[in-house]
């Protein structure tokens, strides 16, 4: 990460446009970390207003909101998937108690 910040402040230096906080952002798979990365550009370029304080707050809160949703799908996908271990478990069971209920009656048939 810090090679990538590295890049950018070189780039905003050699270039005062958005352009360099765009290839910034492409570094993320988040597409609301663009938004930031713009919001953060108009902070510089008009000056901190209460409405862009306003909106850099609210794209934040979005991405982390995602960033948490995300977080609880892979919790969830992974909790599921564990899901299907009792029923291995119980099949499994099932199958040792059928095979020892049939040697045993094996062994009474093999006496008489």
């Amino acid at each position: 990460m810090k090679e990538k910040v590295t890049i950018l402040l070189r780039e905003i230096d050699h270039d005062k446009s958005v352009s360099p906080f765009i290839n910034f952002s492409q570094n993320f798979s988040y597409l609301v970390i663009q938004n930031v990365m713009i919001s953060i550009f108009q902070m510089i370029e008009q000056g901190e207003s209460k409405n862009s304080l306003v909106q850099f707050d609210y794209i934040f809160v979005s991405l982390s909101d995602a960033l948490y949703q995300e977080m609880i799908q892979r919790k969830t996908k992974a909790v599921d998937s564990l899901n299907s271990f009792p029923l291995f478990g119980a099949g499994i069971i099932t199958i040792i108690l059928t095979l020892s209920i049939m040697s045993i009656l094996g062994d009474i048939v093999n006496v008489i």
